[in-house]
């Protein structure tokens, strides 16, 4: 099959079956994770959600105090993207959801075989991903779980503000920007303080959801 080329604008997309690809504005982090294999070496995981998974499914209780983070989340993350290559939407039930949020710490019994916990810290408060391969490092069992929780008693003037960071910097690592950012600038940066999207946190997620993967999504 031939493949067109479009200019856009003054940008070259080239128009497959699959993807529209833009390049990113700005030169993004390292979005991969780096394992240790048994027997030496090292594996990359990667991964995104594909077309035909979307929108990725969150679910918290209504009355839990991270909904409305969580929807200013999604929607900041789905304005990362130049052709809805990622979306998200919040469910009610939790059966059917991909991610379930929790507004506590992440507890012993959170703990599957195979785990991984992407965490960050901020100064009121931390937050937590959590996923689970099968053996080989291949397949994303579902559902994953995100944690925000206060680090600090009572109600603190700038935990709300905290809430909103952290939930957006989970989100992040949800749609598979699994690395932190070396920059305090960004919002993935492992202890972060913007309470948004950078140019270099959006160029990093356009980037990702153009690229290989390693893993993809199990059964729901």
């Amino acid at each position: 099959m031939r493949t067109p080329l479009l200019l856009l604008a003054g940008t070259l997309v080239l128009s497959g079956c699959n993807d529209l690809i833009s390049p990113p504005r700005v030169a993004g982090y390292e979005y991969r994770l780096f394992e240790a294999r048994d027997g030496g070496g090292v594996d990359t995981l990667a991964f995104r959600w594909p077309r035909q998974e979307l929108p990725v499914r969150f679910w918290v209780a209504p009355d839990n105090d991270l909904r409305v983070h969580l929807a200013t989340a999604i929607t900041r993350w789905e304005d990362a993207f130049l052709y809805g290559e990622w979306r998200g939407t919040i469910v009610d039930d939790s059966s059917a959801a991909d991610i379930h949020v929790f507004n506590r710490p992440p507890s012993a019994g959170d703990a599957p075989s195979n785990l991984r916990r992407l965490e960050s810290m901020a100064p009121e408060c931390r937050g937590a991903y959590d996923f689970s391969t099968n053996a080989a490092s291949t397949v994303l069992i579902r559902p994953m779980r995100l944690y925000v929780w206060p680090r600090v008693l009572g109600d603190a003037p700038n935990l709300d503000r905290c809430y909103s960071i952290t939930t957006t910097h989970e989100v992040g690592h949800a749609l598979g920007i699994f690395e932190h950012s070396p920059s305090n600038a960004d919002v993935m940066f492992s202890d972060p303080t913007l309470d948004g999207l950078s140019v270099q946190d959006r160029a990093t997620a356009e980037l990702l959801y153009h690229q290989r993967i390693t893993i993809t999504p199990g059964p729901r």
